[in-house]
């Protein structure tokens, strides 16, 4: 029922087939399908623009700036729309240009593209995106690009650093878990009621 996409990584549409939602009464029991488009900004936010906007303090700017150039595992925590993936945009695009990056994302928000005159990417990073497989009842599906088993692959393609695009589920965060136990720096994204 659920569909998500991001369109040119302007705008992510989610939308609800009128099937899954409930009917009001008579006379206004009609299908309504349920949808969101949220707009992204074609030019990504820096710190600087942060603190410009009164957003942080320049001494504030400066530590988080140091937490994307050092070796740390760290997750923006918060509710939806909060800033999450902007915050952890900006803490990564501070990462080093020569550390091997590795992104598993549902759907991509974050993209560290950095190209030449030839379109090469220049920047060392792989970008992966969720794509979830059509389970079967009661078996385990191995082989589909869900978010837990591309995170269950991370280790074997040396990523110095894992960004994860939001954390959702038990197996997903047993996974990341997995990851920090094994001494791999991960950052990532998800929900919370609050960040206490």
């Amino acid at each position: 029922f659920p569909y998500t996409t991001l369109f040119r990584s302007q705008y992510r549409v989610s939308a609800v087939h009128f099937s899954a939602n409930a009917r009001d009464t008579q006379p206004y029991q009609f299908p309504i399908t349920s949808m969101v488009i949220r707009k992204f900004r074609k030019v990504k936010l820096t710190m600087d623009d942060l603190v410009r906007g009164n957003t942080l303090t320049p001494k504030m700017g400066r530590f988080l700036k140091l937490l994307g150039r050092a070796d740390v595992t760290l997750f923006c925590v918060g509710k939806t729309g909060s800033g999450k993936t902007t915050l952890l945009n900006i803490i990564a695009g501070e990462i080093p240009r020569n550390r091997r990056l590795l992104l598993v994302q549902n759907p991509t928000e974050m993209t560290f593209f950095e190209r030449d005159e030839m379109g090469r990417n220049t920047r060392n990073a792989v970008h992966w995106e969720v794509r979830e497989g059509q389970e079967k009842e009661g078996v385990s599906d191995t082989t589909s690009a869900t978010m837990e088993n591309l995170m269950s692959n991370t280790l074997r393609f040396t990523p110095e650093i894992t960004i994860i695009g939001e954390a959702r589920t038990h197996g997903e965060f047993e996974q990341i878990k997995r990851s920090v136990q094994m001494g791999q720096p991960v950052m990532g994204t998800f929900h919370a009621a609050d960040s206490v």
